[in-house]
């Protein structure tokens, strides 16, 4: 087999890239355009704490939590904002209230929101980062994460 030639390929002097401190590679406008459109959570796991939902044994409970997070996603952020905290809305939660130490990523100033991880209203507790909702606990049994009656 011959060798590809696409290497050796010169961009189109066309294109446009931003280059972004900090990241090794540029950034093509129409990606940032692109995910400007996106109205719904993106979820990320890569700060979720090995807490609560660890134990958790039940499949239900994780059946449950999958199909909350794809409704959310058809939802969109804007609906979240006007649905009930309880339903598929979100509140906010001071950094105080947690049981549980933050990752460090969470600086003082960091707004913690609550989505709802199950249909019983446990928590799902995480920031948002644009579109990107950044999960760090995911709450199997009631009140492992924080009191809920304060």
């Amino acid at each position: 087999m011959g060798k590809s030639k696409s290497k050796n390929k010169k961009s189109n002097d066309t294109e446009l890239y931003i280059k972004v401190p900090g990241m090794t590679k540029s950034i093509n406008p129409s990606l940032v355009i692109s995910l400007s459109n996106i109205d719904y959570p993106l979820f990320s796991y890569k700060y979720l704490q090995n807490v609560s939902f660890n134990k958790q044994k039940d499949a239900s409970f994780f059946h449950e939590f999958i199909c909350r997070l794809h409704q959310y996603s058809t939802l969109g952020w804007q609906e979240m904002q006007t649905s009930g905290r309880h339903s598929f809305g979100f509140e906010y939660l001071p950094q105080t209230k947690m049981k549980h130490s933050l990752p460090t990523i969470i600086t003082p100033d960091v707004d913690l929101m609550i989505l709802r991880s199950s249909n019983d209203n446990k928590a799902l507790v995480g920031f948002r980062e644009w579109n990107i909702f950044h999960i760090i606990f995911i709450e199997a049994n009631f009140n492992d994460i924080y009191d809920h009656s304060s």
